[in-house]
């Protein structure tokens, strides 16, 4: 009976515990706790360190070595290090790339002229991608508790960065200027996030830690952006992407897709190529506010109500 056991515990237990990733955001101290009660310091930048060598780092290190995005960001020429060429200067570049091509509605994700506010910017990949595709013409707002990698230039050329926690006064000023002179209005065309605190590899835990972090991104983007102007509220094509946002999927997934869907006439799930299979992160793509649900514009609609569109994939690949 005891060996029995064992057998059974030795086939379950890869299925029933995941191990947690072998880093520990530089924002948080060895001796701190994974799970902060003070919401602010849940704040985690995209930006991720290595732990010391170990079992699990030689795994990962494996991982980095056959992982075909990471190839492809290496062929680039990029080195880690503070002198690297001119590329991208993290996987999550081809993340917001893949979003931006496999939006099919009518009005493109990223297109010049944009403003564009990016939370939990470093080490900046999104940043690259995105004024990439802009072409230089728009403006990017990059805020993280993080610096940039120093290839990334910043307060020129239509890129802005602020390094703090956005969720203090300070920084949202900071924030609401650099609109200002950008756009006049103080308003902003699309918020992105890619945030995530520690993983922990707790499923709850890590569940509720990106709900957190998903709602004050929301939060973020309900005081800057415009509601949709679309002359037709209830074509599902018609709406331009207004927020995008990291989640790791857990029991709160579906009450969230509800959330946005009150407040998007168009709401996504898409887990890219390049985001990693054993990974439960997706991204919420968000099309159309809806009138009303904006911050400065909250006043009740009497427009047409259009039914929210929350099938995922129909617009994507």
């Amino acid at each position: 009976m005891q060996s029995h056991a064992r057998l059974f515990l030795t086939k379950r237990l890869p299925a029933l515990v995941r191990a947690p990733r072998p880093f520990l955001p530089s924002t948080q101290h060895a001796h701190e706790p994974r799970f902060p009660s003070d919401r602010r310091r849940s704040f985690a930048s995209s930006r991720v360190e290595p732990k010391a060598k170990g079992g699990s780092s030689s795994q990962w290190l494996e991982r980095q070595k056959n992982d075909p995005y990471v190839r492809a960001r290496a062929a680039q020429g990029l080195v880690d290090t503070d002198s690297a060429p001119s590329s991208y200067v993290s996987r999550a570049a081809f993340k917001l790339i893949e979003l931006k091509e496999a939006w099919k509605g009518t009005v493109p994700m990223l297109r010049p002229g944009m403003t564009i506010v990016d939370l939990g910017a470093a080490p900046g990949g999104w940043i690259q991608a995105a004024d990439q595709i802009l072409g230089g013409r728009g403006t990017i707002v990059g805020v993280d508790l993080l610096p940039l990698h120093t290839s990334i230039p910043k307060d020129e050329a239509g890129i802005r960065f602020i390094q703090g926690d956005f969720t203090t006064p300070a920084v949202q000023n900071k924030v609401k200027q650099i609109l200002r002179e950008a756009t006049g209005r103080g308003e902003v065309d699309l918020v992105v996030s890619d945030m995530m605190g520690n993983v922990t590899g707790n499923m709850l835990r890590d569940g509720t830690i990106s709900l957190e972090l998903c709602e004050t991104a929301l939060s973020f983007a309900l005081a800057h952006l415009a509601p949709s102007t679309t002359a037709d509220p209830t074509s599902k094509t018609a709406h331009p992407v207004q927020f995008v946002v990291k989640h790791f999927t857990s029991g709160a997934t579906s009450d969230l897709r509800k959330r946005l869907a009150s407040l998007f006439y168009v709401v996504k799930w898409v887990k890219p190529h390049s985001s990693r299979k054993a990974s439960r992160e997706g991204f919420f793509v968000c099309a159309g506010l809806r009138p009303g649900n904006n911050d400065k514009h909250a006043t009740s609609s009497s427009g047409t109500t259009a039914r929210s569109s929350t099938e995922s994939g129909d617009l994507f690949f």
